[in-house]
């Protein structure tokens, strides 16, 4: 099993909002990572969009392309956060 990190992967000096994730890919990888933006609204948004991502090759696939690479049986965690808040 590997362990991808995809750390901050939106950043930019106005953000006041972060959202770190984990989950498990569809290969039973440990996938987890970060992305800001500049208001709750709009991180929620891309969040969809951003879970949905190829972040990297998977042998198997979902059955569904808007899962992405997520294994939809296991938990998901996502945390949400003042951009500036300690981990």
């Amino acid at each position: 099993m590997a362990k991808y990190i995809y750390n901050n992967q939106h950043a930019a000096p106005y953000d006041t909002v972060e959202a770190t994730y984990q989950f498990t890919d569809v290969d039973g990888n440990q996938v987890e990572g970060s992305y800001s933006h500049d208001n709750l609204l709009s991180l929620f948004e891309i969040m969809g969009d951003v879970l949905t991502e190829e972040f990297h090759p998977t042998v198997n696939k979902n059955s569904l392309w808007m899962n992405g690479i997520v294994d939809i049986n296991k938990t998901i965690h996502i945390t949400i956060r003042p951009y500036s808040a300690p981990v």
